[in-house]
């Protein structure tokens, strides 16, 4: 590698052990940065020699590649935006952390698999010691259900190893002489199953004295292996107790649109007993891994320093202590800290590679994930004659909503995605090209500040985003 003048190449020795050499022009921050994503495939190398360099090198020579399909980090105006166009961006958020809407967060935008606008704000928590840094990680909740869920679903879909409009007691012996019994898994995706919105199984776990010591121990033991949180185990068999109340939860009426998380707690139950793996490996095998994310995944703590994982709520009622590298949902922390519903924690950089992916209809750095038909199916709406928005799994934008909708005004109706309730979204639309992240720990110190969603600020930027792209 070489950076700077190419007369140099000529005195090069060893050639023969090198299967290419790279030639930069200048040993500063530019040709640095994209030297490093030409290496790792997100640049193409289409370079040719302005000169020859005697004996080895000839004027016109070079070895093209493609990106394939991977992002970009770059500048605005290589997108054809002024980078000034995002100075609203940065004044939206500042704002945002002066009134206390979240300690800190993380915006990421991507347009045509370039990424334009990348960075973090603010700190961690309120006491303002660590300053939140583009590698740190956010506990994402309900966005895990399209990047976990919704894949694994998607996967086993196409191998035909589920029929989505089967009825789920079809791989759930459990459900079959119950009322939930011709629930379809369509339904449970679109949320028009008729499942209560939540059921708080950790109230069941808890007594006038605090935990119940059936239940917990302060250390791990014989069948109490399952960490909820620092010095906190609960017993082996809890999430068999979840799914229990779920079977026997009451049924309201089908057809009518109720976000629950209990119908894709369900989902989860079928991914894993028909792949024969629980969610968190059968995501590792056939995405995480694959597609090479190093920022992203189930139980951070096994994978990443606490240092760099951005702390949720001080939860004084349930797990008495700040929630800090485990899972904010109690019902996912109850499970080992893997739902269907949450439990993913990711930066806006890993989080934009798995959006990527799907905005390029399945396929990223020239491998392909999931069929370009099985993308559009579950992005598109469920019940195309209904009301409900839904997907399968999927939000979709719904701009008859106006400031109140999901998504910015100028966002098209193609336009996927999902909320979390930690203060966190992901959309793409393919109609533009466009990913959006924005990540924030707004439940920081607690869950009842509800600012963010207040003000509209997700969908403020991302329509800054959109004006951007009109000039």
């Amino acid at each position: 590698m070489c950076f700077g003048n190419p007369y140099v190449l000529g005195k090069l020795t060893g050639l023969e052990d090198y299967d290419a050499v790279i030639q930069a022009y200048e040993d500063t921050y530019l040709p640095q940065v994209q030297v490093a994503q030409k290496i790792f495939g997100a640049m193409a190398f289409n370079g040719q020699l302005p000169v020859s360099s005697p004996p080895g090198f000839k004027i016109g020579e070079g070895l093209l590649t493609n990106a394939e399909g991977k992002l970009e980090f770059t500048l605005p105006e290589d997108a054809g935006i002024n980078s000034d166009q995002f100075n609203k961006i940065d004044s939206l958020v500042k704002l945002a952390i002066i009134d206390s809407l979240f300690p800190g967060c993380q915006v990421l935008v991507a347009l045509k698999s370039k990424v334009i606008y990348n960075k973090s704000f603010g700190f961690h928590t309120y006491m303002n010691a660590q300053p939140v840094q583009n590698n740190d990680v956010y506990d994402i909740a309900s966005i895990t259900k399209i990047v976990s869920t919704a894949f694994a679903l998607m996967h086993l879909s196409e191998k035909k190893k589920i029929d989505i409009d089967a009825p789920a007691s079809k791989y759930l012996r459990d459900l079959r002489n119950t009322d939930k019994k011709h629930l379809t898994i369509r339904q449970l995706m679109a949320h028009e199953s008729g499942l209560k919105a939540w059921l708080p199984f950790w109230m069941e776990t808890v007594d006038s004295t605090g935990w119940s010591n059936e239940f917990y121990r302060r250390m791990p033991e014989k069948n109490y292996t399952l960490q909820v949180a620092d010095s906190l185990f609960i017993v082996d068999s809890y999430p068999d107790s979840i799914w229990k109340s779920i079977v026997e939860s009451p049924l309201g009426p089908q057809g009518k649109y109720v976000y629950s998380d209990l119908g894709i707690l369900i989902l989860q139950r079928i991914i894993e007993r028909v792949s024969g793996k629980e969610l968190d490996k059968y995501v590792d095998d056939l995405l995480i891994k694959p597609i090479g994310l190093h920022e992203f995944g189930y139980k951070p703590l096994e994978w990443i320093s606490r240092d760099r994982i951005i702390p949720t709520e001080y939860d004084s009622v349930f797990r008495q202590q700040l929630v800090h590298g485990y899972v904010h949902d109690p019902a996912a922390a109850l499970m080992n800290g893997v739902g269907g519903h949450a439990g993913i924690f990711s930066s806006a950089q890993s989080l934009a590679v798995i959006m990527q992916m799907l905005l390029n209809n399945g396929e990223y750095g020239g491998k392909r994930f999931i069929k370009k038909e099985t993308v559009r199916k579950f992005t598109s709406k469920a019940f195309p004659e209904s009301a409900n928005r839904r997907g399968l799994v999927f939000d979709r934008s719904d701009v008859s909503l106006g400031e109140n909708g999901p998504t910015a005004m100028s966002s098209s109706s193609f336009t996927f995605g999902h909320a979390g309730f930690t203060g966190t979204c992901a959309w793409a639309d393919p109609q533009n090209g466009l990913v959006y992240i924005f990540l924030s720990n707004r439940v920081h110190p607690s869950a009842s500040n509800n600012k963010l969603a207040k003000s509209n600020l997700r969908t403020a930027i991302m329509q800054v985003v959109y004006d951007a792209l009109s000039h």
